[in-house]
């Protein structure tokens, strides 16, 4: 199993800046550090999902065959 870090806090504060920027969305500041926590679980379980080996056979998505 390959080994993959979750981002840390600072990369977290500025995924979550972006992607309120980039919505448009109205974010009141009491709820930034819920919302960078939740993020932090959601980017930790990537990393769980990215670390593992999948070999060569794994396709990552089903292959449509008429």
């Amino acid at each position: 199993m390959n080994t993959s870090a979750p981002p840390g806090p600072g990369a977290l504060d500025r995924l979550l800046s972006a992607t309120i920027d980039t919505f448009g969305l109205a974010v009141e500041p009491s709820w930034r550090e819920e919302a960078r926590s939740v993020v932090g679980v959601i980017a930790a379980a990537a990393s769980v999902i990215q670390a593992a080996d999948l070999g060569d056979r794994a396709e990552p998505a089903a292959v449509y065959r008429p």
